[in-house]
């Protein structure tokens, strides 16, 4: 009988090896190349973006120069009532320097202070001491209540012997809201009355 041998080994059997050294070197310079592709696209992306903020950077500086050299109409208003408002305190400081110091003002102003009330509000005062006259000029929400104001006014003592003799009062302008009036303009001028000079 004839005996058949099976000498098939699978561990004799040569490898096939995918990585060669060929293959390797191959690989290698590919990815070489895609690194180096991307690095240049990187760098190219950068330098257009910098000559962008560049160009953004000196249209912002012409603009901010143009924007300073011509102010708009709204600026020069702005500036000239600034202007105005500082020549008319320059003028006040002048004309505060130029008075006299009258113990008489400042008892005036601690009178009008111990006469308000939550019902008034004064927005000018000016006072004369060489005539001894006092004008006022507020708002208030009740005129009625004015001839209190008055009569505090008159009661204290440094404006005793002045009398009020010259009011004047206007209703509020039409406000926003019909149903809530506004405050009403009042202006108070005195003289001295004759019993108080002499």
């Amino acid at each position: 009988m004839a005996q058949q041998l099976n000498l098939f080994d699978p561990s004799l059997r040569p490898e096939q090896r995918w990585l060669r050294a060929s293959t390797a070197l191959i690989l290698l310079v590919l990815m070489a190349l895609l690194l180096w592709g991307a690095s240049l696209a990187l760098r190219q992306a950068a330098r257009s973006t910098e000559q962008q903020a560049a160009t953004r950077e000196a249209e912002l500086r012409t603009l901010s120069a143009a924007l300073q050299a011509t102010p708009d109409g709204a600026q020069m208003q702005t500036l000239e009532q600034l202007r105005q408002q500082l020549a008319q305190a320059q003028q006040w400081e002048i004309q505060m320097r130029t008075l006299p110091a009258a113990p008489a003002g400042q008892q005036v102003l601690e009178a009008l202070a111990q006469a308000s009330g939550d019902e008034i509000w004064l927005t000018q005062m000016q006072w004369q001491a060489r005539d001894a006259q006092l004008s006022l000029e507020g708002r208030l929400m009740e005129p009625k209540r004015l001839p209190l104001y008055l009569r505090r006014l008159e009661a204290q003592p440094a404006l005793r012997g002045q009398s009020f003799l010259r009011v004047q009062l206007r209703p509020a302008p039409d406000s926003v809201d019909a149903a809530v009036p506004g405050p009403a303009h009042f202006q108070l001028h005195s003289s001295p009355s004759l019993a108080g000079t002499q």
